[in-house]
């Protein structure tokens, strides 16, 4: 019963917090004013991860979201590189630059505030019925603007 939660906070300028590893999160966990960085595995199995005046950058690896949540204020994720999957809200602005975006596990919904793809590839899954059950959704609440690749698995 109960939860915990674990907080990283950044003192000043410049404090980094760069994960080249495996970052795995069933709990909930905060980041302020600090520079994030991943490289290589970042897991979200449960609860929610909050940024807040941070900057979220991903160029490598792997950031998966297994039904939890990315929250904050004063951040923007830019991704360069490597791959944003699974299901959950993203609650952060994202603009892609180069990562592939890929909602769900066969299939799901990725939800984001506002969502920008300059570039990189638009992985998801068709199917019969209904969005985010049959088929993979990207649900954005604000604004949109896609470019980059489009790739459709499946079939109708």
């Amino acid at each position: 019963s109960g939860s915990s939660s674990l907080v990283w906070a950044g003192f000043g300028a410049g404090p980094r917090f760069y994960n080249a590893g495996t970052a795995s999160f069933a709990t909930d966990f905060s980041f302020s004013s600090c520079n994030v960085t991943n490289v290589s595995t970042w897991t979200l199995v449960a609860g929610t991860q909050s940024f807040a005046s941070c900057t979220l950058g991903q160029s490598a690896g792997s950031f998966s979201l297994g039904g939890a949540r990315v929250t904050g204020s004063g951040t923007t994720a830019e991704f360069t590189g490597g791959l944003l999957a699974g299901n959950g809200e993203f609650g952060l602005p994202f603009v892609n630059k180069g990562a592939t975006v890929s909602p769900g596990a066969s299939p799901g919904v990725l939800q984001f505030p506002s969502f920008t793809m300059a570039s990189g590839v638009l992985d998801v899954e068709l199917g019969r019925g209904i969005p985010g059950t049959n088929s993979d959704l990207i649900r954005v609440t604000g604004a949109a603007a896609v470019g980059g690749t489009l790739r459709l698995n499946g079939s109708m």
